[in-house]
């Protein structure tokens, strides 16, 4: 819902970018059905898996739940290393158990880091590039000799 609000904002700034580009006689947002189909589709799936996926912990106790199971602790290899393990603080020893016993929660984390750190140098980075292409379209590409200027637009769109 925060994306179908906040679109109508991003899209003026996408066509303010692309005005640099291109000499259109009139620039408009356009939104089809289809998107509207799209956004209310992706709610509910993600409605629905929500739901799905937590459907038993609803009906069981809160406080169970919260608790969680408690795993099983392997000793680690790097604890039959004493010159190793010895040196380090209880807290780094901690970091390395959790990091072992939860790979899959360590994953994810730094996967969403380097995703977030794409997205910001993709942020950066492209309207750079937009503006690098537009100078080099105008002042290397498209090089003419001679210019043509039209007055009246429609006039001229409906003769040729």
């Amino acid at each position: 819902m925060a994306g179908a609000a906040i679109s109508p904002l991003m899209s003026l700034f996408v066509l303010e970018t692309q005005k640099t580009m291109f000499t259109l006689p009139h620039w408009q947002i356009a939104y089809s059905w289809s998107s509207l189909v799209v956004i209310l589709l992706v709610i509910f799936i993600c409605t629905l898996s929500a739901y799905l996926a937590s459907r038993q912990v609803i009906k069981g106790l809160p406080a169970v739940f919260l608790r969680g199971k408690t795993k099983k602790v392997h000793h680690l290899f790097l604890e039959k290393v004493p010159l190793f393990w010895n040196r380090i603080s209880d807290e780094t020893k901690w970091a390395i158990r959790d990091a072992f016993i939860n790979r899959v929660r360590v994953l994810m984390g730094i996967v969403g880091v380097a995703g977030s750190m794409m997205l910001l140098i993709a942020g950066v980075g492209m309207p750079i590039s937009m503006n690098h292409l537009v100078d080099k379209a105008y002042n290397t590409d498209f090089l003419y000799a001679k210019r043509l200027t039209v007055a009246n637009y429609n006039q001229a769109a409906k003769t040729y």
